[in-house]
């Protein structure tokens, strides 16, 4: 099994979930607590090194009072195709 390559929205989720933390003064160790991680998996999150699951994403948003959806929200590139349920590129050919 290969090595899978960070994605930019790996790498958007990461950067937003630590800019929020850091903004409202919680250490990674009072997140890591609240889902029940250790904190070298959290820093895997906040490094994009891991994915973290949605479970565990909204879990985290809800200790930041924030949505998953403002989490990818500075994410214009990509847009929600409703007819099969996929994000997609904003050119065609460009499916994530």
């Amino acid at each position: 099994m290969g090595q899978r390559s960070r994605t930019e929205i790996d790498l958007l989720v990461a950067q937003n979930i630590r800019r929020r933390r850091i903004q409202l003064g919680y250490s990674q160790r009072d997140i890591a607590d609240h889902v029940k991680r250790s904190v070298t998996q959290y820093q895997k999150y906040e490094n994009a090194t891991n994915r973290v699951t949605i479970g565990r994403l909204v879990k985290i948003c809800e200790f930041l009072g924030m949505s998953v959806g403002e989490v990818i929200k500075p994410w214009p590139r990509f847009r929600w195709r409703p007819r099969n349920g996929r994000l997609v590129g904003a050119n065609p050919g460009d499916d994530t």
